[in-house]
C-alpha cells in the first residue's frame, strides 16, 4: 500500500540493537515488504496476553510438550534398538505402554494449551 491510498502522518519511534535491526531488515525482506509495513504488520497483528501469568503457563505448558517429545524419541530409540541390546530386549512391553502414555499425555497438554491461547485470544 502506498502514501496516497492511506496516509500515515503519526509515527513511532523505537531504538534496536544493531543485530536487531539486520534481523528485522531480513525479515522484512524475505516477505517483499518495507521495513515500515513488516513492523507495523508484526505489532498490530501480535496479540499480547492478558497478563505475566498466562504468557508463563503457555511457556511452561509449551517445556512440559517439548520434554515429553524428547523422552518419547528416546523411548523409540530404545525399542528400534531393541534387537540388538538384550537388556533393552526385556523391557519392550513395557517401554511400549510408557510411550503410549507419554503419548496420551504430550497429546493432552497440547490440547490444553491450544484452549489456553484461544482463551488468552478472546480476551484482547
Amino acid at each position: 500500500m502506498n502514501y496516497t491510498d492511506n496516509p500515515r502522518s503519526a509515527s513511532l519511534k523505537t531504538h534496536v540493537t544493531p543485530a536487531e535491526k539486520i534481523v528485522i531488515e531480513r525479515r522484512a525482506r524475505s516477505v517483499k515488504m518495507t521495513n515500515s509495513d513488516y513492523m507495523r504488520q508484526v505489532l498490530v497483528e501480535f496479540q499480547i496476553p492478558q497478563s505475566i501469568i498466562e504468557y508463563e503457563r503457555i511457556q511452561e505448558i509449551m517445556v512440559v510438550v517439548s520434554n515429553l517429545a524428547k523422552l518419547g524419541n528416546l523411548f523409540k530409540l530404545g525399542i528400534n534398538n531393541a534387537e540388538t541390546n538384550e537388556n533393552l530386549d526385556r523391557f519392550d512391553s513395557e517401554m511400549r505402554r510408557i510411550l503410549a502414555e507419554i503419548q496420551d499425555t504430550k497429546n493432552l497438554i497440547w490440547h490444553l494449551l491450544q484452549d489456553l491461547k484461544r482463551q488468552v485470544n478472546r480476551h484482547s
